[in-house]
């Protein structure tokens, strides 16, 4: 059932809806400013500016209720501009990676081990997904646990459930399961369960007052210890599962190539390794990606990058995005946070330097964006906060940018991806070439993201979103 309702705001969103009792897609009007870790046009989260002293109980995060007026003197809080802007980057090189990238092999994913720019936008959006939570709970705290709970897991299904439209599976025996928006489902709600769980244990969103002067150095991380707790069980289950279980057909216990012809065909079949195993065993090598990255030159057989072992590392991923936004509502100072950000990057950058041993094929762990390596997810943290970094005091710090053009399909997230997806074969996105020059695909390529972005920004103009 569709429905337009008309109120007193102007921002009227498509909204996918569903009620215990009832299931339906309707229009609805936000009312509630809740930041929507895909990408909700209305997040509030709130910047509290050097020596601009606020109470914490009169920032708006996104409740239902409007905060109170601030008295004469106070800045109107702004909108995190840096994050919508590193969602639509991310978002625009995920398109334009997925058009083609212009047959150009660095935008496209490495074969197996090692680093293109193709492998770096879809982590970031788990990492980003992460830093929204926090401001997501923020805006949800007066809301019943049942309340959130439900959200939570409704939004998990509906992710999913798009993941399976988009794999346009016409055949249920042969139906891919795992895939890009399955793996947002499932990392979202690990993560958000946890965080929710684990909000009874300590109050995050009240204010912090340190009883000793040393905690003010860590409030970040004494905000939420248990959780790390779990992540880091979460990553040791990981290295556990990944180096101990035993592997069939002669394949070596912990074996991380790619097989096919690599190393004389010695390992023909053992593409993956444990991770190849436990998705041919709980979901069958039918339902599994059929064509990938090393198929063509090493005749590899059927493997899913977005399997269910890499799930775990893409959840602790997702949770070094909570890490940031963390930061973001523990301290108030522009330089507390960039300094917090900055660490992060190097300690998380030097760990997975001594996983891979600074090497593309070496070290004990080496940077593996098909296995979800811990290597690579550390390394794509490290990189995400780096960025994170130079967008914030862009955008919200010295307001030398406003984002634009990335900020306006980083506000629509959700629907630019499924929209570019599902449209992808259609004129002006794609068309036929007589030859496949560079110069033509990456013609065709830039003209596809270009328009894209262009709808984006008209849909932002016409206040049009889309939420899940």
């Amino acid at each position: 059932m569709l429905r337009s309702l008309s109120q007193h705001h102007s921002t009227h969103i498509l909204a996918i809806v569903i009620y215990p009792n009832k299931h339906y897609l309707h229009f609805r009007s936000l009312e509630r400013n809740i930041a929507k870790d895909l990408g909700n046009p209305q997040v509030s989260t709130t910047l509290i500016k050097q020596n601009d002293h606020v109470d914490s109980s009169s920032v708006n995060y996104g409740s239902s209720q409007p905060s109170p007026r601030r008295k004469s003197g106070k800045k109107k809080p702004s909108r995190l501009m840096s994050l919508d802007t590193f969602r639509g980057f991310s978002l625009t090189i995920m398109i334009f990676v997925n058009y083609g990238g212009g047959g150009y092999y660095f935008f496209d994913h490495s074969l197996w081990h090692g680093l293109t720019v193709a492998d770096l936008v879809f982590p970031w959006f788990i990492w980003i997904m992460g830093v929204s939570m926090v401001f997501s709970y923020k805006g949800r705290s007066k809301d019943s646990f049942l309340s959130q709970l439900y959200q939570v897991v409704r939004r998990s299904i509906i992710l999913f459930g798009l993941g399976l439209f988009g794999n346009n599976g016409r055949n249920v025996y042969t139906w891919r399961i795992p895939g890009v928006l399955q793996r947002f489902g499932v990392s979202y709600l690990v993560c958000a369960l946890t965080e929710l769980a684990t909000s009874y244990l300590y109050q995050i969103d009240k204010p912090f007052v340190p009883k000793h002067r040393y905690l003010v150095f860590i409030h970040d991380l004494t905000n939420n210890w248990v959780q790390w707790i779990i992540m880091v069980t979460f990553t040791f289950l990981w290295l556990m599962i990944t180096f101990l279980l035993p592997l069939d057909n002669g394949c070596p216990t912990g074996y991380l190539g790619p097989g096919g012809l690599v190393e004389g065909g010695n390992y023909k079949t053992c593409t993956g390794g444990a991770a190849a195993k436990i998705d041919n065993w709980i979901l069958g090598k039918e339902h599994i990606y059929q064509g990938p990255t090393p198929r063509a030159m090493y005749h590899t057989g059927p493997y899913d990058p977005e399997g269910i072992l890499g799930t775990l590392t893409s959840i602790v991923l997702c949770f070094l995005g909570v890490q940031c936004g963390r930061i973001l509502t523990s301290y108030q100072s522009h330089k507390e946070r960039i300094g917090r950000f900055l660490f992060w990057g190097v300690i998380l950058g030097g760990i997975a330097a001594g996983l891979c041993g600074c090497q593309q094929n070496e070290g004990v762990i080496p940077v593996n964006k098909n296995l979800w390596s811990l290597s690579f997810i550390l390394v794509m943290a490290s990189f995400a906060f780096f960025l994170f970094s130079l967008f914030y005091v862009l955008c919200d710090v010295v307001h030398v940018w406003n984002g634009s053009p990335f900020r306006f399909p980083g506000m629509n997230s959700i629907l630019v991806y499924m929209c570019s997806e599902v449209f992808q074969g259609f004129f002006p996105f794609s068309w036929t070439q007589q030859d496949d020059s560079h110069l033509k695909l990456l013609s065709a390529n830039l003209v596809a993201v270009s328009v894209w972005v262009l709808l984006s920004y008209y849909w932002y103009r016409i206040g049009f979103f889309v939420k899940i």
